[in-house]
């Protein structure tokens, strides 16, 4: 006899071991909702994608390319030209659909 079998019984051994099993299921689950955790928040990124791209690419933009190389500190058509050679490296960096289908 050990110095745990004093102090523990059978049925102590199997609570921990069914809570260690609870807890392995649980981390297992990941990136399942939880309970407690704030629910999904909709941030309309197709809308701001859309927005975002209207203000500086499309038909008739909003800001003109001094404006853009004012902001992001480089002129567009090498930010456009940085873009097209990564997506042509690399498959990941083409933009894909997300989990929830975004």
């Amino acid at each position: 006899m050990n110095f745990i079998d004093l102090f523990v019984d059978d049925d102590t051994i199997e609570q921990v071991v069914a809570i260690m099993d609870e807890d392995d299921l649980e981390q297992l689950s990941w990136g399942a909702s939880r309970f407690g955790r704030a629910p999904a928040v909709d941030r309309r990124r197709e809308l701001y994608d859309q927005l975002l791209y209207d203000d500086y690419w499309g038909p008739s933009p909003i800001y003109d390319h001094t404006y853009f190389k004012k902001h992001f500190k480089l002129p567009i058509e090498l930010f456009d030209e940085i873009h097209e050679r990564v997506k042509a490296h690399d498959a990941y960096f083409e933009q894909k659909r997300d989990a929830v289908d975004n």
